[in-house]
């Protein structure tokens, strides 16, 4: 659970026990495929990276805030028909739309951080594009943190300036091994946008090791409960993930829909946004959070779509 690049701090740390990144519910496969890369090794086809700091959108970020502990995971909200279009629960998004396809298989503006994601700090994390296997199209992204207990590291994705936009509908699919399906504690999935000042962290995060999906509150720093359910997944198999999300005001924020393996949630919070030093920028961004036992995670993405408006 983490920080993103605004410096979030994880609730993780502040649980006594099994001590505290964007996934998913019972998840239903969509697909499966072979594993690629099992051990901490970097593909011949990665780009490295390193623990070293990263091209941030801006000098200068808010100090972190300890967020509170997360409180008891409430009754799940009623499940509704996904989709994109009219009768769903997804807009469909006009003709005049921006959109970012195939994001994962993408190799400019991709930064990355463990000093930045809340948690212990490592070096030992990479990631690589273009993976064969697993992949739904051929050419998937891997992300690698290799521990030790309470890793985390972040993976984001810059498109520059658009002040323009105000929803944001994010597709993408996910896929965990065996040994990282069972020991992930949290995989977050976030979009930001930076607007004269203002800091829009639209987080989220599955965590796994409390069933439950958070969204971030940008302007008090800290992880808020949705009634979502989010336990393990199943391995070895293509898991969907669609967010709908948009900006009311030029101060705040609505998360509207969470859609997961075709079942949708409203979710239906808003949010102040947060005076911040960042240059004007919107972005994705994917982050890992290793478990106590300091296990090794691998997670894949595939096909994912930013569509903007």
């Amino acid at each position: 659970m983490r920080n993103s690049l605004s410096a979030k701090l994880s609730p993780k740390r502040l649980l006594p026990v099994a001590a505290a990144v964007c996934a998913l519910l019972v998840l239903a496969g969509c697909g499966s495929n072979g594993m690629s890369n099992l051990s901490g090794t970097n593909p011949s086809t990665a780009a490295t990276s390193n623990a070293s700091s990263p091209s941030a959108p801006a000098s200068g970020t808010t100090a972190p805030t300890v967020p509170s502990t997360p409180s008891t995971p409430s009754t799940p909200s009623t499940p509704t028909t996904p989709g994109i279009g009219a009768s769903s629960p997804l807009p469909t998004p006009p003709a005049n739309a921006t959109v970012f396809s195939n994001i994962d298989e993408s190799t400019d503006n991709w930064d990355d951080c463990s000093d930045c994601a809340g948690g212990t700090v490592t070096t030992d994390y990479w990631t690589a594009a273009n993976q064969t296997t697993p992949s739904m199209d051929g050419a998937s992204r891997e992300f690698y943190v290799g521990g030790p207990a309470w890793a985390d590291v972040l993976w984001y994705k810059r498109f520059g300036p658009l002040n323009s936009a105000s929803h944001f509908l994010w597709d993408f699919y996910v896929y965990f091994d065996t040994a990282s399906a069972a020991n992930t504690w949290s995989a977050e999935y976030d979009v930001f946008q930076s607007i004269n000042g203002q800091e829009f962290m639209m987080g989220s995060e599955c965590v796994f090791g409390e069933n439950i999906w958070h969204v971030w509150d940008s302007l008090h720093g800290q992880w808020v409960d949705i009634p979502v359910p989010c336990p393990r997944v199943v391995p070895n198999t293509w898991h969907h993930i669609q967010w709908y999300m948009d900006r009311p005001s030029s101060t705040t924020y609505h998360y509207d829909t969470l859609v997961v393996d075709g079942t949708a949630y409203t979710v239906d919070r808003t949010f102040t946004a947060n005076p911040i030093d960042w240059e004007d920028v919107i972005g994705v961004q994917w982050q890992l959070d290793v478990d106590g036992n300091g296990n090794p995670l691998h997670e894949w993405i595939d096909k994912a779509t930013f569509t903007v408006w």
